[in-house]
């Protein structure tokens, strides 16, 4: 418990784990989860630091009495201090490099099986034909606004893994454990310290107290917003891909029309067809090689980020009622064993 003092001048003791938040208006209200008010003597800043007095007593207490364990204190704390680095601290994803080189590799061994040259089909024409009219294409079907948000994907394709979820699970175990512990006053330090701009954002307005509805609302719609703006990417090359078959074709069409503008040359016709059948090759594989997987695996991050995001949603809105870490935990572990399968998959 910890005492207060009421405008009257007569004090009253009030649980601190009740304590949803504290206002100053320039009154000091105590609002309780309760739903109960009281207008107190006390500053603010006396209040906060009656309520980590308190929780400083409680501890040492419990030291004393040898029912906490040694370190987790400590522990806890580094832990949460830590910013949920689920999505910006991953390794280089090896998958979309391995898979075009494998790809490419098996063409190039296939060309040298047949007898043939693997410099046979890099003719540049085709090649500047496929994609470049391939990325005009895709550009055409947007805003030009849009190529530097689809630099940024494309480089994304290549360097994201999947997130760590398992890593922010216990983050967010532990800030769950301080707000019991503490209160969710304590947590504005952590929010701080956040690098993750959507933890830091929802610790912020837990510790504001801000209603559970508002913080649901505008968490929800930054998950909203993630989605759309990496669906730009998805659609991109999915695109591109719809496109270099068929720019592939009008390149063999333009290599037909100057093989029937040399039909004067037979020993030239044989060379000149194989040449403009380069460009059907090179818009079929870039399609199918290149751009559909790229857009595949943008979506495969999409979801997977999205999941990871949902997830701390979750861990913020139990945080934000007061749930137990214990609780917490099951929650947040339930969620990760329901998108197991998508995070295999990213």
């Amino acid at each position: 418990m910890i005492i207060l003092t009421r405008r009257n001048g007569t004090r009253f003791g009030i649980n601190p784990d009740l304590i949803e938040r504290v206002d100053e208006t320039p009154d000091t209200v105590v609002l309780l989860v309760t739903g109960s008010r009281y207008v107190v003597q006390e500053t603010l800043d006396d209040v906060v630091l009656i309520m980590r007095q308190s929780r400083a007593s409680v501890l040492t207490a419990a030291d004393e009495s040898g029912t906490a364990q040694p370190g987790a204190r400590s522990s806890a704390g580094r832990v949460a201090l830590r910013a949920v680095r689920g999505m910006g601290d991953c390794p280089m994803e090896l998958a979309p490099s391995a898979g075009i080189i494998a790809v490419f590799g098996a063409v190039i061994a296939s060309l040298v099986m047949e007898g043939a040259s693997p410099t046979s089909i890099i003719l540049i024409p085709p090649i500047i034909l496929v994609f470049v009219g391939s990325i005009g294409a895709a550009v055409a079907g947007g805003f030009l606004s849009d190529v530097s948000a689809i630099l940024k994907q494309t480089v994304k394709a290549f360097t994201t893994a999947r997130p760590r979820s398992d890593e922010a699970v216990a983050e967010l175990i532990a800030l769950a454990d301080i707000a019991r512990r503490e209160g969710l006053l304590a947590l504005e330090e952590k929010a701080r310290g956040a690098e993750d701009p959507f933890l830091r954002e929802g610790l912020e307005m837990t510790v504001d107290g801000t209603d559970a509805d508002e913080i649901y609302d505008v968490l929800a719609a930054r998950i909203k917003t993630r989605r759309k703006a990496d669906h730009l990417g998805i659609k991109f090359f999915a695109d591109m891909g719809g496109y270099a078959p068929t720019i592939g074709i009008i390149g063999t069409v333009i290599g037909l029309i100057h093989v029937l503008s040399n039909l004067d040359s037979p020993e030239e016709l044989g060379q000149l067809i194989a040449g403009a059948f380069v460009a059907t090759l090179w818009g079929v594989m870039s399609a199918n090689v290149m751009w559909l997987p790229l857009s595949s695996k943008l979506k495969r991050i999409s979801e997977a980020e999205v999941a990871h995001l949902e997830m701390v949603l979750e861990g913020i809105m139990s945080i934000q009622a007061g749930t137990s870490p214990r609780v917490v935990e099951k929650r947040l572990r339930a969620v990760i064993a329901g998108d197991a399968p998508l995070q295999d998959a990213a």
